[in-house]
Protein backbone atom coordinates (compact mmCIF):
# COMPACT_ATOMS: atom_id res chain seq x y z
CA UNK A 1 0.00 0.00 0.00
CA UNK A 2 1.19 3.62 -0.85
CA UNK A 3 1.54 6.32 1.88
CA UNK A 4 -0.93 8.31 0.61
CA UNK A 5 -3.73 5.44 0.53
CA UNK A 6 -2.63 3.85 4.01
CA UNK A 7 -2.95 7.55 5.57
CA UNK A 8 -6.38 8.00 3.64
CA UNK A 9 -7.24 4.24 5.19
CA UNK A 10 -6.11 5.68 8.71
CA UNK A 11 -7.88 8.84 8.58
CA UNK A 12 -11.38 7.12 7.63
CA UNK A 13 -10.97 4.73 11.08
CA UNK A 14 -10.29 7.17 12.87
CA UNK A 15 -13.05 9.08 11.93
CA UNK A 16 -15.60 6.15 12.19
CA UNK A 17 -14.08 5.30 15.73
CA UNK A 18 -15.31 8.69 16.45
CA UNK A 19 -18.65 8.57 15.00
CA UNK A 20 -19.23 5.36 16.62
CA UNK A 21 -17.69 7.09 20.07
CA UNK A 22 -20.38 10.05 19.70
CA UNK A 23 -22.93 7.40 18.83
CA UNK A 24 -22.23 4.99 22.23
CA UNK A 25 -21.67 7.73 24.53
CA UNK A 26 -25.21 7.78 26.39
CA UNK A 27 -26.72 11.42 26.38
CA UNK A 28 -26.59 13.78 29.64
CA UNK A 29 -30.09 14.56 30.84
CA UNK A 30 -29.54 18.47 30.98
CA UNK A 31 -30.15 19.46 34.80
CA UNK A 32 -32.97 21.66 35.28
CA UNK A 33 -32.84 23.99 38.23
CA UNK A 34 -35.39 24.88 40.72
CA UNK A 35 -36.85 28.30 41.53
CA UNK A 36 -37.29 30.16 44.38
CA UNK A 37 -39.40 28.15 47.37
CA UNK A 38 -42.40 29.79 45.22
CA UNK A 39 -44.69 27.21 46.70
CA UNK A 40 -44.71 28.21 50.54
CA UNK A 41 -47.40 25.93 52.27
CA UNK A 42 -48.89 26.82 55.68
CA UNK A 43 -52.05 26.27 57.20
CA UNK A 44 -54.03 25.68 60.79
CA UNK A 45 -56.16 22.72 60.15
CA UNK A 46 -59.05 23.35 63.12
CA UNK A 47 -62.47 21.76 64.37
CA UNK A 48 -65.62 23.15 62.49
CA UNK A 49 -66.41 25.48 65.50
CA UNK A 50 -62.48 26.94 65.33
CA UNK A 51 -62.09 26.37 68.78
CA UNK A 52 -59.72 23.35 68.38
CA UNK A 53 -56.20 22.65 66.51
CA UNK A 54 -55.91 19.30 65.00
CA UNK A 55 -53.03 19.50 62.76
CA UNK A 56 -50.81 22.20 60.92
CA UNK A 57 -48.50 22.47 58.00
CA UNK A 58 -45.23 23.93 56.62
CA UNK A 59 -43.18 23.38 54.08
CA UNK A 60 -42.47 24.68 50.25
CA UNK A 61 -42.99 22.74 47.07
CA UNK A 62 -40.40 23.89 44.09
CA UNK A 63 -40.80 24.00 40.27
CA UNK A 64 -37.96 23.43 37.92
CA UNK A 65 -37.86 25.64 35.11
CA UNK A 66 -37.73 22.82 32.50
CA UNK A 67 -41.78 22.20 33.62
CA UNK A 68 -41.19 18.31 34.20
CA UNK A 69 -40.43 17.83 38.11
CA UNK A 70 -41.19 19.39 41.58
CA UNK A 71 -39.52 18.89 44.85
CA UNK A 72 -41.46 19.54 48.13
CA UNK A 73 -40.38 19.89 52.14
CA UNK A 74 -43.44 19.70 54.10
CA UNK A 75 -43.41 19.57 57.83
CA UNK A 76 -47.07 17.85 59.72
CA UNK A 77 -47.82 18.91 63.42
CA UNK A 78 -50.35 16.43 65.12
CA UNK A 79 -51.93 18.49 68.09
CA UNK A 80 -55.43 17.66 68.55
CA UNK A 81 -55.70 15.02 66.24
CA UNK A 82 -57.73 11.98 66.90
CA UNK A 83 -55.57 10.15 64.06
CA UNK A 84 -52.00 11.19 62.66
CA UNK A 85 -52.61 13.73 59.93
CA UNK A 86 -51.47 12.91 56.53
CA UNK A 87 -51.82 14.84 53.04
CA UNK A 88 -52.41 13.60 49.67
CA UNK A 89 -50.29 15.44 46.79
CA UNK A 90 -52.14 15.86 43.26
CA UNK A 91 -49.97 16.47 40.24
CA UNK A 92 -51.84 18.72 37.34
CA UNK A 93 -55.61 17.50 39.40
CA UNK A 94 -55.29 13.88 39.23
CA UNK A 95 -54.27 11.98 42.50
CA UNK A 96 -50.51 11.21 42.44
CA UNK A 97 -49.65 10.04 46.15
CA UNK A 98 -49.71 9.90 49.99
CA UNK A 99 -47.83 11.60 52.75
CA UNK A 100 -47.78 10.18 56.44
CA UNK A 101 -44.59 11.02 58.23
CA UNK A 102 -43.27 9.45 60.74
CA UNK A 103 -44.31 10.97 63.67
CA UNK A 104 -41.96 11.68 66.68
CA UNK A 105 -41.11 14.51 68.73
CA UNK A 106 -40.69 17.63 67.08
CA UNK A 107 -40.33 20.66 68.93
CA UNK A 108 -40.96 22.81 66.31
CA UNK A 109 -44.17 21.77 66.31
CA UNK A 110 -44.89 23.36 69.77
CA UNK A 111 -42.32 22.10 72.47
CA UNK A 112 -40.71 19.17 73.42
CA UNK A 113 -43.37 16.76 73.71
CA UNK A 114 -45.02 18.10 70.60
CA UNK A 115 -45.37 14.75 67.64
CA UNK A 116 -44.64 16.00 63.95
CA UNK A 117 -43.16 15.12 61.12
CA UNK A 118 -41.46 15.81 57.93
CA UNK A 119 -41.73 14.82 54.44
CA UNK A 120 -39.73 15.45 51.76
CA UNK A 121 -38.88 13.92 47.92
CA UNK A 122 -38.82 14.69 44.72
CA UNK A 123 -41.05 13.77 41.80
CA UNK A 124 -40.44 13.50 37.98
CA UNK A 125 -44.30 12.28 37.24
CA UNK A 126 -43.62 12.65 33.63
CA UNK A 127 -45.26 15.11 31.50
CA UNK A 128 -45.45 19.02 31.86
CA UNK A 129 -46.06 19.81 35.61
CA UNK A 130 -48.98 22.56 35.27
CA UNK A 131 -49.83 22.52 39.41
CA UNK A 132 -49.50 21.23 42.30
CA UNK A 133 -52.06 20.17 45.04
CA UNK A 134 -51.23 19.56 48.64
CA UNK A 135 -54.41 18.29 50.90
CA UNK A 136 -53.71 18.03 54.39
CA UNK A 137 -56.13 15.54 56.31
CA UNK A 138 -56.74 15.33 60.17
CA UNK A 139 -59.54 13.73 62.75
CA UNK A 140 -61.08 15.17 65.45
CA UNK A 141 -63.46 14.23 68.88
CA UNK A 142 -65.61 16.81 69.84
CA UNK A 143 -68.93 17.10 71.74
CA UNK A 144 -72.20 17.22 69.61
CA UNK A 145 -74.99 19.83 69.84
CA UNK A 146 -76.95 16.30 71.65
CA UNK A 147 -73.91 15.94 74.28
CA UNK A 148 -72.64 12.63 72.65
CA UNK A 149 -69.30 12.58 71.28
CA UNK A 150 -68.64 13.90 67.91
CA UNK A 151 -65.99 12.48 65.08
CA UNK A 152 -65.15 14.96 62.61
CA UNK A 153 -62.87 14.46 59.45
CA UNK A 154 -61.33 17.73 58.79
CA UNK A 155 -59.23 18.69 55.36
CA UNK A 156 -58.04 21.73 53.41
CA UNK A 157 -56.28 21.82 50.31
CA UNK A 158 -53.71 24.15 48.57
CA UNK A 159 -52.81 24.33 44.84
CA UNK A 160 -49.68 25.49 43.88
CA UNK A 161 -49.40 26.68 40.23
CA UNK A 162 -45.98 26.20 38.36
CA UNK A 163 -44.49 30.34 37.92
CA UNK A 164 -42.48 28.18 34.67
CA UNK A 165 -45.67 27.81 32.32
Amino acid sequence: MSKFRTRRVMRLLVTAAAAIGVIALPAVPAHATYGPQFGTVHWQLLNSNGNQLIGSIDGTVEFDDGNTMFRYSLTMCRQNSFTAPYAYVYVNGTYAFPLYPAYTGLPACGGASALGGVVTGEVVPGGVVRNVTVEFHGSYYGSGSNGYPLWEQRQRSILKDNPYN
